[in-house]
Formats: C-alpha cells, structure tokens, sequence
C-alpha cells in the first residue's frame, strides 16, 4: 500500500506499507513476525473504545476526514485452489464477490480517482489461497491539519462535558 501527501496538488511524500496476508495465525506488518491472538483483538476493541470516549462524534468526525483521501489506484487480486475444480469455481466466485463488497465500501467514505481493478486467479487441482492488494492513496497536508484540529476540539468538547457532569 503506498499512501502519497500531496502539498497544492505536488508531491511531497510517499511511503510504501507492505502488509502480507495468510491464512495462517502469523501475519508480517513491516517484515516482523507476529502472532495475532485473542488476548490482541480483545486489547485493540478495548483501545478502540477508549478513544470512542475520549472524542465526541468518533464516527462522524471519521466520515468527515476520510473525504479528504483519494484513492489513486487500486488493484486487489486473490485466487483459491482446491482439488476439485467445481469447488474451485464455487470459491473463487465467492472471493469475486467479496472483493466487489470491499470495493463497494471503500467507495462510499473514500473518492475512488481511477476504475478499481479486480482480478480472480483460480488455482486448480492445489490448495493455496492468495491474496494481494496494491493500492494508492493520496491526501492534502491541509486536509490532515484541519482534521487534527477538529479532533483536539471534540476532545476538549468531551473534557468540558464531563467537568460539567461532576459540577452537577
């Protein structure tokens, strides 16, 4: 994934984010080795609701920043192989809709700039499965500073509302 932070429409940042994908427990984020476990998906909803606390209207300011990205190019690709070539029609049918939902929802809070493209590769008489993503987005410098100033306002809002509850 490459994200790109464009100054009145130059170029002034790129990185590039690898992220593997596999069927098995261990991921790669940055080529490091990690075991995603119960206890990590327990430990993230619990962050994820302490920042939902902390700011008002989470879910509206989210909207409202992510109107700033832009999607520059997005190619998903993903194949399943089985040993039966019925069951692999089945599955790769149902991977096709899959990435047509992701697609579908990445669209509705992010400005998608070009056509997705989407590729299915079935893989027959074997059995792995692949997966790969490569996408493009690009946001304005301006765009982030706004975002992170209507954020530390909505903190303030909640910090304001709470001493008022202890007041009263």
């Amino acid at each position: 994934m490459f994200i790109v932070i464009k100054v009145a429409g130059i170029k002034i940042k790129r990185w590039h984010i690898p992220i593997e994908l596999s069927l098995e427990p261990d991921y790669k984020l940055n080529s490091n080795n990690k075991k995603f476990t119960k206890n990590d998906l327990h430990s993230v909803k619990e962050n994820l609701q302490k920042i939902k606390e902390k700011v008002f209207d989470l879910k509206h300011w989210i909207k409202d920043s992510l109107k700033g990205f832009k999607v520059d190019s997005l190619h998903l690709s993903a194949g399943v192989g089985v040993d039966r070539p019925d069951w692999c029609a089945w599955l790769n049918g149902g991977i096709g809709i899959l990435q047509s939902i992701i697609v579908q929802q990445i669209s509705r809070f992010i400005k998608l700039d070009t056509r997705p493209y989407i590729s299915i590769h079935p893989i027959y008489y074997s059995s792995p499965f692949t997966a790969a993503c490569t996408c493009i987005i690009s946001v304005s410098f301006a765009h982030l500073i706004k975002a992170g100033v209507i954020l530390l306002f909505r903190r303030i809002t909640v910090k304001q509302k709470k001493a008022r509850k202890q007041v009263a």
